[in-house]
């Protein structure tokens, strides 16, 4: 996973990266919504503190592979 944006102090390029296993990634699990609305002052944010954070997907089921036509492999 990467990120990458432009820092409102310096107007520099800022850059982030994140490598996962496959023995890490869990099915039925996503990230965690790191854009935020700061309503003190009014803008959107990004909180890099959840860059690696997951939550369990409301609803989730398992993909039925015949649906693709496919085997499904993570």
């Amino acid at each position: 996973m990467t990120l990458n944006g432009t820092s409102s102090d310096t107007g520099g390029i800022v850059f982030a990266k994140a490598s996962y296993s496959l023995a890490s990634i869990v099915e039925g699990w996503k990230f965690k919504e790191m854009i935020y609305e700061d309503e003190v002052e009014g803008r959107m944010k990004v909180d890099y503190e959840l860059i690696s954070d997951i939550i369990e997907e409301n609803n989730y089921t398992i993909a039925d592979s015949t649906e693709y036509g496919t085997d499904l492999y993570l």
